[in-house]
């Protein structure tokens, strides 16, 4: 037998996928974009244009490569302990890093080839004279190492979390504490101290994180501290090894099924009081939930789950509290402020809605429970229904509170352009009114897009991924696109856009991301009204041989009898 013969096999089926080269030409085509968005709006000199190229694509490839444990390898475990195949593959010789190599191997590939991609469009600052060979090199470093970071926790966590969405959240959560722990644990002394931090302190608390390994890439902070850089290499490659060790040792063991002791089970048992509430109160619940859709009454048992999104406006009550601490009234006559709070609030509640919206029917179709539904009186609009009525039993009264806050941030904002007449704060608070537009319409989009994808992805990461994807990031691209091509358009015909551009652009963003978002809620809710019985019925991946099985049965069915 083989080192590793789960990692040659799946290294023989991962190449014969075509995700892998679509994968692969869609990132290379995603860095030309951005690229060419760069060197249109940029108008500086060629070495200048190059290192803000060379820095911009860093960064996003810096995020790509440490967020990538999120979707890859975040759940590649759980979901074999939850189908109850991983029991399996120690029924033969197999060991713990065979499992854990061979599932390396079989998801992380498609993200390699993809940050291969990348790197020949990084390189074009090289031909510029911007960027050194050597800045780039060292560079190439730093990806390839928070990448295998990234990949080596999720994978660690999904061996202990068996549900999707906690192994991803907690996947997030320590590349968080990974790269910037140290730094904010420093920012906070430093506040409170209110003495700047010695270079020493600022090497000690931020070695352990990648970011402090990119901001010595450049030749300039790496001549002055060469050893600075590689320890934070050395030290995030030495988290990796321990992160893929401890999954080898524990996925053999966390597989199988122990009973709980005596203080779990009182322990889980207060939690799930807590959560449900007492006996009389369930069976109220259910009885009234149960009339309503019983759709809705699955996912809408528990209690705490709707007091989880308030946990967003209190980190937003913390931030108004220190700024008030810290600046006292000034921070209140500041706008910026009052659109940060508006717009990351509806991030991240729109993250939220997209990410509850994504996992509904992934597990239920791949256990068949989804077809088990349709054998009972219940109609496709039933299920839909009750899905609806769930979100908004658990997200209509944040959306309800941030519409509001919006609508008083954007009040204050006119009483001040009325105030001083400036034409900024009027612009600012028309922004305001479009953005609170799109925050409903993009949140009806990802719960439709969410539940269609969900429906048809195999895995749970993929269609947050996906649903998250088309909701946020396309609009962006077309807008980016559609702006590209009327500057190049403008200067074609020799003459540049002057007067009222804020407005334009605004006006553009608003149009481009209101019709995207209609379009994708009427596709979406018209493909799950026709489509959702027939998925139902089948094995992900299978709805084509389905379709043609049934096209040719009809055919022969038409042709006459001898």
């Amino acid at each position: 037998m083989s080192l590793f013969p789960i990692v040659a096999r799946e290294l023989r089926v991962a190449s014969r996928r075509r995700s892998l080269y679509t994968g692969r030409t869609v990132f290379a085509l995603a860095a030309i974009f951005i690229s060419g968005l760069i060197m249109s709006f940029n108008q500086a000199a060629p070495t200048t244009m190059g290192a803000s190229l060379f820095y911009t694509l860093s960064s996003f490839a810096f995020v790509y490569c440490a967020m990538e444990g999120i979707w890859i390898t975040s759940d590649c475990v759980g979901e074999e302990k939850r189908e109850g195949t991983l029991g399996l593959l120690f029924l033969t010789d197999l060991s713990g890093y065979d499992v854990i190599f061979g599932k390396l191997a079989a998801t992380s590939l498609r993200s390699i080839c993809g940050l291969l991609a990348i790197l020949p469009v990084l390189a074009i600052p090289l031909l510029l004279g911007s960027v050194t060979g050597k800045e780039f090199g060292r560079l190439i470093l730093v990806l390839i190492n928070t990448m295998l970071l990234s990949l080596s926790v999720g994978i660690c966590i999904s061996v202990y979390c068996t549900k999707a969405m906690k192994s991803a959240v907690a996947t997030f959560a320590m590349m968080i504490v990974l790269l910037g722990a140290g730094p904010i644990c420093l920012f906070l002394i430093t506040m409170v101290t209110k003495n700047s931090p010695s270079p020493i302190n600022v090497d000690t608390y931020s070695v352990h994180s990648a970011l402090y390994g990119m901001s010595m890439v450049a030749d300039r902070a790496y001549l002055a501290e060469p050893w600075s850089y590689w320890k934070s290499l050395i030290t995030n490659h030495v988290f990796m090894w321990i992160f893929i060790v401890t999954a080898s040792l524990a996925v053999s063991k966390c597989w199988q099924d122990r009973p709980f002791s005596g203080a779990q089970l009182k322990r889980k048992e207060k939690l799930l009081r807590a959560d449900r509430g007492s006996k009389r109160y369930e069976t109220r619940l259910r009885e009234r939930l149960l009339s309503r859709n019983p759709v809705m009454w699955l996912h809408c048992r528990s209690r705490l789950k709707k007091l989880y999104p308030w946990f967003i406006f209190a980190l937003g009550g913390v931030y108004w509290i220190w700024g008030s601490l810290r600046f006292g009234s000034i921070f209140y006559n500041e706008a910026a402020n009052f659109i940060a709070t508006a717009y990351f609030s509806s991030l991240i509640l729109k993250f939220w809605i997209g990410a509850e919206s994504s996992q509904r029917l992934t597990g239920d179709r791949r256990n068949g429970s989804l077809e088990l539904l349709f054998s009972t009186p219940l109609r496709v609009k039933d299920v839909l229904s009750g899905h609806w009525k769930a979100i908004l039993d658990q997200f209509v009264g944040p959306l309800i509170f941030l519409c509001v806050l919006t609508l008083f941030f954007a009040f204050l904002l006119l009483i001040e352009s009325r105030r001083l007449g400036g034409s900024q704060t009027t612009y600012l608070v028309i922004m305001l009114m479009a953005h609170l537009i799109l925050f409903i319409v993009d949140s009806f989009a990802l719960f439709w897009c969410g539940l269609w994808n969900s429906v048809r992805a195999r895995h749970v990461n993929r269609a947050i991924g996906g649903t998250l994807f088309h909701v946020l990031i396309v609009p962006w691209i077309l807008f980016l696109g559609f702006i590209i091509f009327i500057i190049l358009a403008a200067r074609g015909r020799g003459f540049a856009l002057i007067g009222g551009e804020e407005y334009f652009m605004l006006s553009t963003w608003f149009a481009i991301g209101l019709g995207y978002s209609l379009w994708l809620i009427t596709s979406c809710r018209s493909k799950l009204n026709n489509q959702l019985r027939l998925l139902a019925s089948t094995r992900p991946g299978l709805e084509k041989d389905y379709k043609e099985s049934t096209l040719n049965q009809g055919s022969e069915s038409l042709e006459p009898t001898k």
